[in-house]
């Protein structure tokens, strides 16, 4: 499995995960295959999440800031990701609250607050899960972060609509499940 999700990274690099569905006349198999890739793997420079259909991505695939959005929604909610340097000092509770902090800076009104963490299967690592509403834009965010030692992986997921967030908790929790560092 681990050479396919490989070979199937440096598809995407190369070809910006745009699988079309091929020419007509092809078996069902195959193109149930391919809307199967449609939804996996997205490289976002350190790591790998797996995005189901309808999500699409909006930046190059490989970019350091991956986003995606749903075409059926007119970008009312994006899922966002993308690794962050920091020390391997430094404890993941303070990157999260000095992130936090500088969001204040930014959004003087912005509240966050703790979420359950979210297990990721197959590792011994969780995502710390912090819930942030109130900034200028008026959305309301729920941010995963991964400690990778020297770097932390961030998943978000923003609406402008409350109740497009709520609905969308455990879509998000599955692209965070599926998070797989590769350095």
């Amino acid at each position: 499995m681990r050479v396919w999700r490989l070979s199937f990274l440096v598809f995407t690099a190369l070809f910006g995960c745009a699988v079309s569905e091929g020419p007509r006349g092809m078996s069902p198999t195959t193109a149930e295959r391919i809307a199967e890739l449609k939804q996996l793997c997205y490289s976002v420079g350190r790591f790998t999440v797996e995005v189901p259909a309808p999500w699409r991505p909006v930046t190059a695939p490989g970019s350091v800031l991956m986003i995606f959005a749903r075409p059926d929604r007119a970008a009312q909610e994006v899922i966002y990701a993308h690794a962050v340097p920091k020390s391997p000092q430094e404890p993941l509770a303070t990157f999260v609250a000095s992130d936090i902090e500088h969001l204040r800076y930014l959004h003087p009104f912005i509240l966050a607050s703790e979420g359950e963490e979210v297990r990721i299967p197959g590792s011994k690592k969780t995502a710390w899960v912090t819930y942030l509403e109130g900034d200028s834009f008026g959305n309301r965010s729920i941010v995963a972060f991964v400690d990778e030692g020297s770097y932390v992986g961030i998943i978000g997921f923003s609406s402008r609509r409350p109740e497009l967030l709520e609905s969308e908790v455990p879509g998000f929790q599955q692209v965070v499940q599926s998070y797989r560092w590769i350095g």
